[in-house]
């Protein structure tokens, strides 16, 4: 059966390829990671490997997968090649090489659940500060 999946994977491939160039179009793609567990045949224990959701906006509104052994830089570096716009990820240190180099075409986008640590009170100025310089 593991080799049914493989090959199902192969015939899946231009459909996969098709909704990532969809996906490309998003002005934004938010990411983040899963933690599953994978045996490895080598290990005599479970390790946890790595899922990436990968989502368009609401104009794209496609999810991808990928899949990583590792939390890496790599996997989501591989991934988004190509892709121009604004990635809205949580605040891992893997992203930061993204978003430094501006040939890369990055655009940083926090992370509203994981920005748990800054009072609403702040958050309530930064807004009207914003809406009154945006608006």
């Amino acid at each position: 059966m593991g080799g049914w999946l493989a090959q199902c994977s192969d015939l899946l491939n231009p459909l996969y390829g098709s909704l990532k160039e969809v996906l490309f179009r998003s002005k934004v793609i938010g990411t983040d990671d899963t933690g599953v567990k994978v045996l490895d045949i080598k290990l005599p224990f479970a390790r946890t490997g790595r899922i990436w959701p990968y989502c368009g906006d609401q104009d794209h509104p496609v999810i991808l997968y990928d899949y990583t052994a590792t939390r890496g830089r790599a996997g989501p570096e591989q991934f988004l090649k190509g892709y121009r716009g604004y990635l809205q990820a949580d605040a891992s240190g893997g992203y930061d090489a993204f978003f430094k180099d501006p040939a890369r075409g990055l655009t940083e986008v926090g992370c509203w659940a994981h920005a748990g640590d800054i009072s609403i009170r702040h958050w309530s100025r930064i807004r009207r500060a914003w809406v009154r310089r945006c608006c």
